[in-house]
């Protein structure tokens, strides 16, 4: 792991999405110590600072749920930051990273998930046990990403629903390019 960290700054990898009737992929950074649950709700919600070809879900993998991808989770969608046809400026910024904030208001459990089942994202924020990445696309398709940064909520930076531009791009690095200082900062592509 260190070396892929070291390799990255951050979480990176291929996605191969292989025929399926939901082809789909993911990674997880656990929150607290030995598979435990945690209250993080003070953080407001969260920043991840990243490059994606594929746009992904945010997961709050909950208290109650196994080691297995828990589809019912609240989530949000983050978009991906290279389109299907490169632009100059996306060929330029294939280093590049764009953060994307969301408050534990705006995750939601998806819609066939029966009312009386449904987590809300302040609810899941005071009992998680890791935040979950989710790539969803087409079969075959091929795709890269790369987390650099998981933090605390920042209302100053650009929210989960605002579609990427290339001025939002940022230099990657394995230092938090994000803006949450180190006492923010859950995850900064470091391995210690």
């Amino acid at each position: 792991m260190e070396e892929l960290v070291a390799y990255c700054g951050g979480i990176c990898a291929t996605i191969e999405l292989k025929a399926a009737s939901m082809p789909m992929a993911g990674v997880g950074f656990m929150v607290a110590e030995n598979g435990a649950a945690t209250d993080i709700s003070e953080w407001d919600g969260v920043c991840v600072t990243y490059s994606s070809d594929f746009a992904m879900n945010v997961s709050l993998s909950v208290t109650g749920a196994d080691d297995t991808l828990n589809l019912e989770a609240p989530f949000v969608t983050l978009p991906k930051t290279i389109k299907n046809v490169p632009t100059l400026d996306q060929l330029l910024s294939a280093d590049k990273v764009v953060t994307r904030c969301a408050k534990w208001s705006d995750f939601v459990a998806p819609a066939w998930v029966p009312e009386s089942s449904k987590l809300s994202g302040e609810a899941a924020a005071k009992q998680i046990k890791a935040i979950v990445f989710v790539y969803k696309g087409n079969s075959e398709e091929v795709g890269k990403f790369n987390i650099k940064e998981i933090g605390k909520y920042d209302a100053t930076l650009p929210q989960w629903s605002e579609p990427v531009n290339a001025t939002d791009f940022v230099p990657s690095s394995s230092s938090g390019e994000a803006g949450n200082d180190s006492s923010q900062c859950l995850w900064n592509g470091a391995t210690d």
